[in-house]
């Protein structure tokens, strides 16, 4: 029987999903404090988001943002 919603709904394609980082893995990524990288989320410089008291951040975004930024601020 087909829901109403089924022309809504899709199944999700695993290998499509966006792969998510937790507050803790980009902090221990990028060797940050977690305040620290709050205030880079919050005022744009990294890509990330709040979902009620938990974070979670794009995991290929963030480490490409982060890595752009770190060459950025390179002066060798």
């Amino acid at each position: 029987m087909k829901s109403r919603f089924d022309s809504v709904l899709k199944p999700v394609d695993k290998t499509n999903a966006c792969d998510m980082m937790t507050l803790s893995e980009a902090a221990e990524y990028c060797k940050l404090s977690k305040p620290t990288l709050v205030k880079l989320f919050q005022n744009g410089t990294l890509p990330g988001g709040r979902f009620g008291s938990v974070w979670r951040i794009p995991r290929a975004e963030f480490i490409a943002a982060f890595e752009k930024r770190l060459r950025g601020n390179y002066k060798g």
